[in-house]
């Protein structure tokens, strides 16, 4: 075998040249690639919890629209509000999909709020079962109380739903 062989330089500088090329392009286009199926990846996941929370929302929104103050509906209010998606997506680190500090921020107040109204509604059932008074708040004033907060948990859910649509539309 001579060291001057002119048919292996030829070979060996093509393959060469080639192999560089296929690492120098190749590398780049594949990592592109990566990332691109990654972010698609993390927006689809965003946008499922996305209307996953807005169904739930629209479901509790539903259920206070029909807030009349009496007995019966304040237990049946207790049993129809739902915070179970929200509870698995927190519980389960599924929020990290979602960027916007704010509309987190936005979530766990509706939440909170919600969780809020099936307390006091399960304590004013209950007081109209048991007794008219209970930790020294009456029946009336446990009432009011309820009242409120399912009117300012009524306009936080349509402010949370309206800036999911903005992050959807966005996302979108």
């Amino acid at each position: 075998m001579e060291l001057f062989n002119i048919d292996f330089w030829q070979s060996f500088v093509s393959d060469t040249v080639a192999t560089f090329l296929g690492v120098i392009v190749g590398i780049p286009i594949a990592l592109w690639i990566n990332n691109y199926q990654v972010s698609r990846t993390i927006k689809e996941r965003k946008i499922k919890i996305l209307q996953l929370l807005s169904t739930e929302l629209h479901t509790n929104l539903d259920a206070l629209q029909y807030w009349d103050r009496s007995v019966f509906n304040a237990g049946m209010l207790y049993s129809h509000l739902r915070n179970e998606s929200w509870k698995a997506f927190s519980d389960g680190g599924e929020l990290e999909w979602i960027k916007d500090l704010e509309l987190l921020d936005l979530f766990a107040k509706t939440y909170f709020s919600i969780r809020s109204i099936q307390y006091l509604s399960e304590k004013y059932f209950s007081m109209s079962l048991l007794s008219n008074k209970i930790d020294g708040f009456t029946q009336e004033k446990m009432l009011e109380l309820l009242d409120n907060k399912i009117s300012v948990t009524r306009e936080i859910i349509k402010r949370t739903q309206e800036e999911m649509k903005i992050e959807l539309i966005r996302e979108g």
